[in-house]
């Protein structure tokens, strides 16, 4: 094997993965839906009703977890003519809140997990549904042993997808905690609205985290990348990626997106 003697140059300029969160009503569907507007090469994957019902998008919804499997793999059929350009995934939040039911059925069919969610907890016993009052997840596991499984089915939704075309963006809710400062007193943080261990992985795999903000003018919508005191999931690997970029701005007739800041 030959090692590298000389500098080897950047290969990429624009992040191929990237998670965007967002207060609600800021407008962030709007600006996703008008990427595919200008890239028709790029879809949207909607896991909440009625996200898009009023606008002009190129999407599709999927409302539960067997039809985003069926999606995937409707895309990655596709891919084999055409590889998709930009692929929008919204929400994140609410693949996590499907992950434990996932895990719970995957934990289910293993050696160790055969008597889980059984009527008498015997072996070939009649499983219970997850739709029974009755029914455990995994996140039920004593200690917390259990979120390893519905951790591991995000895992492998973040590869499938981050496979799927050039450029996978991944938009999140967000949450309010509070936390305690130097000062001792508690104060609000914004976060990402994933659970613990998934917010911190998602955010190691991505090239670049921006928060969706309001600017001194109100018509106006940036992509902060710069973290600060109460707000601490911000950052890319990308060079021009940094600090606040106008992502679209509201004029009295439309609204307009500004994709080639972050695309360049």
């Amino acid at each position: 094997m030959e090692l590298p003697t000389k500098l080897v140059k950047a290969k990429s300029v624009n992040p191929a993965t990237m998670l965007i969160y967002a207060p609600p009503k800021l407008g962030k569907s709007t600006i996703m839906a008008l990427l595919t507007e200008k890239y028709p090469n790029s879809l949207i994957i909607s896991n909440e009703p009625n996200g898009y019902n009023f606008l002009d998008a190129i999407v599709k919804e999927a409302l539960d977890p067997a039809t985003f499997r069926s999606v995937i793999a409707a895309i990655e059929e596709r891919n084999k003519t055409q590889k998709l350009e930009y692929l929008i995934v919204d929400t994140v939040t609410q693949m996590d809140s499907w992950s434990e039911i996932v895990g719970t059925l995957r934990y289910m069919e293993t050696s160790q997990g055969k008597k889980f969610n059984r009527i008498g907890k015997i072996a070939g016993g009649k499983k219970i549904s997850p739709n029974s009052t009755n029914f455990e997840t995994v996140h039920d596991i004593p200690q917390g042993y259990g979120y390893k499984h519905s951790r591991a089915v995000m895992i492998d939704w973040f590869d499938q997808l981050s496979r799927l075309a050039d450029h996978v963006i991944f938009v999140a809710h967000v949450k309010d905690k509070l936390v305690s400062s130097t000062l001792g007193e508690s104060i609000t943080a914004t976060t990402i609205n994933l659970t613990g261990k998934v917010k911190d992985l998602y955010c190691a795999k991505v090239d670049a985290i921006a928060m969706l903000v309001t600017g001194e003018d109100t018509s106006e919508r940036y992509l902060s990348f710069q973290a600060k005191d109460d707000i601490k999931f911000m950052g890319s690997r990308a060079p021009h990626l940094k600090g606040k970029i106008l992502i679209s701005k509201e004029t009295e007739k439309e609204v307009e997106a500004y994709w080639d800041n972050i695309f360049i």
